[in-house]
């Protein structure tokens, strides 16, 4: 095996009725609470009513997120020894970029819904490392 690869498709929002992320307070607090803060102000949302031009769907699209890894000889020791640590940590070193990575980019452009892209990728917004509180979320 030389290579890993993975893709999701996320719906890209519709230009026309989308919403500023600010103005809910559930991905507000989520992104709030990411290393994304400073870019709330330019994170949009899903509109659920949509409008005419995206045909009441609030989306316009979907957009490819993938991330790969080349396996070579230094992820072959790591794969080796088990040490999924790192092998993440020697994979930041490399420069890659992961799916969240990625997803965020078009997040911070107001193309993609972080809530919608959590729904397909995962650990977006929600870190599901974290322990859930019923009451609290996240935690």
């Amino acid at each position: 095996m030389n290579l890993l690869m993975s893709q999701r498709l996320v719906p890209t929002l519709c230009p026309n009725c989308k919403t500023k992320a600010a103005d809910n307070s559930v991905i507000k607090d989520a992104v709030l609470k990411s290393d994304h803060s400073e870019h709330l102000l330019k994170i949009s949302t899903f509109n659920e009513k949509g409008c005419k031009s995206c045909n009441y769907t609030g989306n316009a699209g979907r957009k490819l997120v993938y991330e790969f890894i080349v396996i070579d000889e230094k992820a072959r020791m790591f794969i080796e020894k088990q040490d999924l640590t790192g092998w993440a940590k020697y994979l930041r070193t490399m420069k890659w970029r992961s799916m969240q990575d990625r997803v965020w980019e078009m997040i911070k452009e107001g193309v993609v819904c972080p809530e919608q892209a959590d729904e397909r990728i995962g650990d977006v917004i929600y870190d599901t490392n974290l322990n859930y509180d019923y009451e609290k979320g996240f935690v």
